[in-house]
């Protein structure tokens, strides 16, 4: 049986650290845990192709990736936002910002250590 893609050990942290995404997926308190998401939504003036790309590499790291679907770009927020809604350890942080979703991992920093709840 092949092994189940974890949404923190296995894409979320790992982009993180390695600024994949750049400005689309990373930290602004690491030590904090708190970090942040593009959320613009696909009509926005300031979206492109490549807004989409976490929201995208998650559906392929869980096979789900079809991009032939009209709809695909809101689906594909919808079950990245679903996933991290079902996660104990991640809390949404509140975000003037439309563009944007703020989270926090509440079980670990950048460095590995226990965070506060």
């Amino acid at each position: 049986m092949a092994k189940r893609k974890l949404l923190i050990e296995d894409f979320l942290y790992p982009a993180l650290e390695s600024r994949k995404y750049g400005e689309l997926l990373c930290w602004l308190n690491g030590d904090e845990g708190i970090f942040k998401v593009y959320w613009g939504h696909k009509n926005a003036s300031d979206w492109k192709p490549n807004s989409a790309a976490v929201f995208q590499d998650w559906d392929k790291a869980k096979v789900r990736w079809k991009p032939e679907d009209e709809h695909y770009y809101a689906c594909a927020k919808q079950r990245f936002r679903a996933a991290m809604h079902k996660l104990p350890c991640v809390r949404q942080l509140k975000c003037l910002g439309k563009n944007f979703r703020i989270y926090q991992l509440i079980s670990i920093g950048r460095k590995g250590k226990k965070l506060r709840k």
